[in-house]
C-alpha cells in the first residue's frame, strides 16, 4: 500500500469512529507510561485514544464537516468518545 494510500486509511478509519464526542488535546508532556495508563482506563470506558500526525486529524475534522478552533501545532491525540456518558 502506497504512503498516500495508507494516510487515506487512517482518515477514514478514524472519520469511522468518531463518536458523540471528540476532544484534541497536546499530550507532549505526559510520560509513554502515563499514556499506556490513561489508553487503558479510556478502553474500559469504551473511549479511544488515537494518535496521528496534526495534517491527519485537520483532514478527519473536515472529512466529518467540522472546524478546529486553531492551527494544529505539536503533540496532539484524539479522545474519542461515543457512549452516551461523558
Amino acid at each position: 500500500m502506497k504512503n498516500l494510500e495508507k494516510k487515506k486509511k487512517i482518515v477514514q478509519d478514524i472519520s469511522d469512529q468518531m463518536g458523540n464526542s471528540t476532544v484534541v488535546f497536546n499530550y507532549s508532556q505526559i510520560t509513554a507510561n502515563d499514556m499506556n495508563s490513561l489508553r487503558a482506563k479510556l478502553y474500559q470506558e469504551g473511549a479511544k485514544l488515537r494518535i496521528a500526525k496534526n495534517t491527519l486529524i485537520s483532514r478527519v475534522f473536515e472529512k466529518i464537516g467540522a472546524k478546529l478552533d486553531s492551527k494544529l501545532d505539536g503533540q496532539n491525540a484524539l479522545l474519542v468518545i461515543s457512549g452516551e456518558d461523558i
